[in-house]
């Protein structure tokens, strides 16, 4: 008979009244059977021959990896091994069952996918939210939290690395009150209040400055009061660690104008400045009172 994949005979160049075998294949299973050569034709039934099951035996079951189709595969029937979702395939995925019982494996794997930036979804790039999401894969977890300068107003996020798409950057947004994960462009961070800034506020003789209040990164502005002058405009910034930060100017208070007396009354008060006390009195060879 035409030799099958699953059985071979010993039936070559028989003559008339001559017998042979027909037997399974390594790999399948079945009893042989016998044929009778009748003037040039063999007569008999071939063997029933049914493939063995393969084992998953030899392959690397990694993470993320799904063997399900190859599950119940018998001697030369293919499978295709796929990759769980946050996984990317690498590799042949098709498979066939050999004769040893096995599948011949191609160094197929599943490589979690990685997840992005975080601060570039909208809802999470302000400057006061910072994470430690950088260089995460599938099924990692990080936290979303204030900066230094902000107050956390209740708690950081918990934030899981969940294949969610290019708009969250694959993150989603964990919340263990009721064990549910949203996208992280469909979330909000936790809730960061700018702290004030009290060190280095200015305090120099004849300062004016609006920096009462200032908060992380505010600016404000440093001037003279009346009666004193600053050599340059300035400007101050409060920093994350609650100092101001800038150069201050020099104040200087201002020089009174000078005023004329009548003949014969001199004075102390040429180039007096703002707060000075002079004085004004009758000059040698005049006689007064104040």
């Amino acid at each position: 008979p035409r030799e099958e994949i699953s059985f071979s005979s010993s039936c070559g160049a028989l003559l008339h009244g001559q017998s042979c075998l027909s037997s399974c294949k390594p790999g399948f299973m079945g009893a042989a059977t016998q044929l009778q050569c009748e003037n040039g034709i063999l007569k008999g039934l071939p063997p029933v021959c049914i493939g063995s099951l393969c084992s998953l035996e030899g392959i690397v079951i990694g993470t993320g990896l799904d063997t399900s189709d190859c599950l119940g595969k018998r001697t030369s029937e293919s499978c295709t091994l796929k990759c769980q979702r946050g996984y990317t395939p690498v590799g042949q995925p098709n498979l066939t069952c050999q004769s040893n019982r096995r599948f011949r494996s191609e160094g197929f794997q599943c490589l979690p996918k990685p997840c992005g930036d975080l601060s570039a979804v909208p809802s999470f790039a302000s400057s006061a939210v910072g994470n430690s999401c950088s260089g995460l894969a599938f099924g990692q977890v990080c936290a979303a939290f204030c900066e230094i300068g902000w107050q956390i107003q209740g708690n950081a996020s918990v934030i899981v690395c969940d294949d969610t798409g290019d708009a969250s950057q694959g993150f989603a947004q964990y919340f263990t009150e009721n064990r549910s994960y949203l996208p992280a462009e469909r979330t909000q961070p936790p809730r960061c209040v700018a702290s004030e800034c009290t060190e280095g506020l200015p305090n120099m003789k004849g300062v004016s400055h609006d920096c009462e209040g200032k908060t992380t990164y505010e600016t404000c502005q440093v001037n003279a009061q009346l009666g004193y002058f600053a050599d340059r405009p300035s400007t101050l910034t409060c920093q994350a660690d609650g100092r101001f930060q800038g150069d201050l100017p020099v104040i200087r208070p201002q020089t009174c104008p000078s005023f004329s007396f009548s003949p014969g009354v001199g004075s102390t008060c040429h180039n007096a400045t703002l707060g000075m006390e002079c004085w004004a009195y009758c000059e040698s060879g005049w006689i007064g009172s104040p």
